[in-house]
Order: C-alpha cells, then sequence, then structure tokens
C-alpha cells in the first residue's frame, strides 16, 4: 500500500490545516499554496475531488493515502463531504499516534472489506451513505490489525455525531 505516483516522496508534511483556525471556505489561508505546491493533483488517483478538501489532511502525506485508498476500494461515485469524512478519518488515526505504516494496513485492509460489502448492497447506498460506510469499515480493519484501538464512542464523537447515535453505529459496525 504504497504511493509511487510522480515524484511523490512520503513524509508527514503538515497541511494548512494544522497551523490553526482558518475559515472553512477562506482563501485568504496564506498556507494554502503549502499542499497544492506538494501534491500533483492530476497525476493522483480522484486528484481534482480530493484537492478542494485537502485542508482536512492532517499532512500531504494522508492525501495520497486517501488517493491510493480509493483507487484500491473503487467506491462508486463520492461528494464532496464523503471526501472531507475520509480524511478527517484517516487525520484521526494520525491523531491517536499510529503510524504511517499502520495506517497503510489498515486503509489496505478497509478496502478489501468495502468491495464484500459493495457486491451486497452497493446499489442501495448513496454517495453519503459510502462514505460513511467506508469509515466504517476502516473503524473496523483498526479494530483488527491495531493491538491498542481507539474506541467507537471517540469513533462518533468525531466522525460520525451528526449522521446517527453511537447505538446506530454500533448496529451498523455489527452488521458489517
Amino acid at each position: 500500500f504504497t504511493t509511487t505516483v510522480g515524484s511523490y516522496t512520503p513524509s508527514c508534511t503538515p497541511s494548512p490545516s494544522v497551523y490553526g483556525n482558518s475559515s472553512e471556505g477562506s482563501s485568504a489561508n496564506p498556507r494554502q499554496h503549502v499542499v497544492a505546491s506538494v501534491v500533483a493533483w492530476d497525476q493522483i488517483y480522484l486528484g481534482a475531488k480530493i484537492q478542494p478538501f485537502a485542508k482536512y489532511a492532517h499532512c500531504t502525506e494522508d492525501l495520497h493515502l486517501l488517493s491510493t485508498f480509493l483507487a484500491l476500494a473503487q467506491p462508486p461515485e463520492l461528494h464532496g463531504d464523503g471526501i472531507k469524512t475520509l480524511l478527517r478519518a484517516v487525520r484521526m488515526l494520525r491523531l491517536c499516534d499510529y503510524c504511517a505504516e499502520d495506517i497503510c494496513s489498515v486503509l489496505a485492509h478497509a478496502s478489501a472489506y468495502f468491495k464484500d460489502v459493495h457486491a451486497v448492497c452497493g446499489g442501495k447506498m448513496d454517495s453519503n451513505e459510502v462514505a460513511m460506510v467506508l469509515v466504517c469499515l476502516i473503524y473496523i480493519a483498526h479494530s483488527w490489525v491495531q493491538d491498542e484501538t481507539c474506541p467507537l464512542h471517540v469513533w462518533h464523537k468525531h466522525l460520525f455525531r451528526k449522521y446517527c447515535t453511537v447505538r446506530m453505529l454500533n448496529s451498523a459496525v455489527m452488521r458489517l
């Protein structure tokens, strides 16, 4: 699970989102160019869709991780909120101090899980639900791969709070 596109060299260079409070839609952030200048958007999978949400990444490497994860999982059409949520999930893993190799392993497992889920109920999911299922699968994969995991209620607090209750999330995880 590595990215070998263009002249990309893996490193965790902080993205603009790490530098403090910037208004969400603002293009006045002077550090916004940091990510844009490092990432060859036209050379990564779904780069044009990921680029507007780069500020939600913890670092530039996470943009490549997400791109590679999506290339492996091959989800149907994803929209902005879905990309944003997936970047926030990878960011949360970073903030929980999981190393890049562990995050790669988690995302590789989740992409394999998604192929099975999509085969069973892919046609019934809208774009937002696809993204939330992907995040659920990332949670499941991290629970499988990691010895020490981040509890489901923390995932709910940071990623699912506006989408569903903890009880519903727990039920979805059990069904998946």
